[in-house]
């Protein structure tokens, strides 16, 4: 649906604008990037080598901290979506007293561990293609925001770990093969050193490559967000002809991004905003504010809604479904108020 309803938009934007959209390389190829990271990972997840590494410390005292801190420390190098697919069907199947409340530390918690980098969510690398900042630059930025949450996320962990016996380890489902996992591992840090400017963008390629050579099931991800992505770089470039203009002050910035995200997405937001504004800082901390907030905020929220409404019952789902809003939901004023406290870094020299 989503990829149909943004194909519409763009034929409408297109018939009123007289003419058809232009789809700029600089544009475009992040999404490339994405697509190889995307087939090195789901080569990752075939090798069990995630699934297989993340089951063996469910035993033992401060089940929920350790899923927190698994959940930052994946999200920071694998991305949101990698995580969330390897966590939580982790999550529902153990012997947890607080299972629930586990599911939404997780999700929320690589919301958190992925916004620190330019590769762990499309925004993110969206952004970083965009404006071309320093890569410590871009980290630094973001640490308030991970630091502030992960200190959050952790606290409530371990306030419920305290009143929670410790568990005993289930055994992995799956034993992992090595091979697999340690070739597509290297394609995976193949992939990032491209997204972050230290080897060609094309290099990349190798990743599609060898999965056409060797591994075809690797190259079964999701096609059709990697298009609408594609059209959403076509309408962001309409919408920007439509409604010409700048955003000229960073707060203006923040507020939009964050608004926009909670009936957009935000991966249109950053990509339709880019036009718009040269505050390239507050862009990123308002499109990753705005991943917290409603069910469509971020694609993230979709697939852990997705995860839970086919793996437990209606009633437990329900429940799931409720404390993951209101945790959403105060994520996001948080993320508002630690904006404000860090205003003065944010802003740099474009206030």
């Amino acid at each position: 649906m989503l990829l149909l309803s943004t194909a519409a938009l763009l034929i409408l934007s297109s018939w009123v604008l007289g003419r058809l959209p232009d789809f700029p390389p600089q544009q475009l190829i992040p999404i490339f990037l994405l697509g190889m990271m995307l087939i090195s990972l789901r080569g990752l997840e075939r090798s069990r080598v995630l699934s297989w590494g993340a089951a063996r410390l469910e035993g033992g005292r401060s089940p929920l901290s350790k899923l927190v801190g698994i959940s930052l420390f994946l999200s920071t190098f694998l991305g949101i979506d990698a995580t969330l697919l390897t966590l939580l069907p982790l999550v529902i199947g153990m012997k947890l007293n607080h299972r629930i409340l586990a599911g939404v530390l997780v999700a929320l918690s690589a919301h958190v561990g992925a916004a620190l980098t330019p590769v762990g969510t499309p925004q993110n690398l969206f952004i970083f293609h965009r404006y071309s900042p320093g890569i410590g630059e871009f980290i630094l930025l973001m640490v308030p925001f991970a630091l502030g949450f992960s200190f959050l996320y952790l606290s409530i962990a371990q306030i419920y770990d305290k009143k929670s016996p410790p568990l005993d380890p289930s055994p992995p489902l799956h034993s992992f093969r090595p091979r697999p996992a340690r070739i597509y591992g290297a394609l995976f840090l193949l992939s990032v050193a491209a997204a972050l400017h230290l080897l060609p963008w094309w290099s990349s390629g190798i990743v599609v490559g060898y999965g056409v050579w060797r591994d075809r099931e690797a190259l079964r991800i999701d096609y059709s967000l990697l298009a609408t992505f594609v059209l959403f770089v076509g309408l962001a470039e309409n919408i920007s002809q439509l409604i010409p203009g700048s955003l000229l002050r960073t707060e203006h910035t923040f507020l939009l991004a964050a608004a926009l995200s909670q009936g957009i997405s935000n991966v249109p937001a950053t990509l339709l905003l880019q036009h718009f504004t040269p505050h390239w800082q507050a862009l990123l901390w308002g499109v990753n504010a705005g991943g917290f907030g409603t069910p469509v905020a971020s694609m993230a929220n979709l697939i852990t809604l997705r995860i839970f409404a086919k793996s437990v019952s209606g009633r437990e789902y329900r429940r799931f479904r409720r404390l993951f809003l209101l945790g959403n939901i105060l994520s996001l004023l948080a993320a508002l108020i630690l904006y404000r406290i860090f205003w003065g870094l944010l802003h740099g020299n474009g206030g």
